[in-house]
């Protein structure tokens, strides 16, 4: 992060990408408020959103970003980026116990409509993980449409 003068000429902190990072949680525990990129800028939970939306309807896959399924308190299921900036509602989610490194796991599957309109599914396997791995499907959703 770089250092600025702001119009009282006090210094605050602001990230490569231009924007403030977000302020920490109020109990002092949680994320940074920033993203770091892999050649080492800083960027706002904003920016990553929208850098992570680009790769997504770019890649058509989730392998070079992390997506995590969760619930939230009410039981609604979403998939998300890792600063929760960029959401999606998660549909049809079910899990199933499936064969895997030799032994019995759980396995969750779901589907949503993704940054590019197109229906997007995945997985998330084993008991103490949230990574979600998604690819594109190949039909788009109609607006207003819930896809099968």
């Amino acid at each position: 992060m770089s250092e600025r003068a702001t119009v009282k000429g006090e210094r605050s902190e602001v990230c490569d990408c231009g924007h403030a990072p977000a302020a920490p949680p109020a109990c002092g525990m949680g994320p940074v408020g920033y993203g770091t990129t892999d050649d080492g800028k800083t960027v706002c939970y904003a920016c990553c959103a929208e850098r992570d939306r680009a790769t997504m309807a770019r890649e058509g896959n989730s392998r070079k970003l992390p997506l995590y399924l969760t619930r939230d308190n009410a039981g609604r299921w979403s998939v998300a980026n890792w600063p929760g900036s960029l959401r999606f509602e998660a549909r049809e989610v079910r899990t199933c116990k499936v064969n895997g490194y030799g032994r019995m796991q759980r396995r969750t599957y779901a589907r949503f409509t993704g940054p590019d309109g197109m229906e997007w599914w995945g997985f998330q396997q084993g008991e103490w993980n949230e990574v979600f791995h998604a690819w594109r499907k190949r039909e788009k959703v109609r607006r207003g449409e819930v896809a099968s």
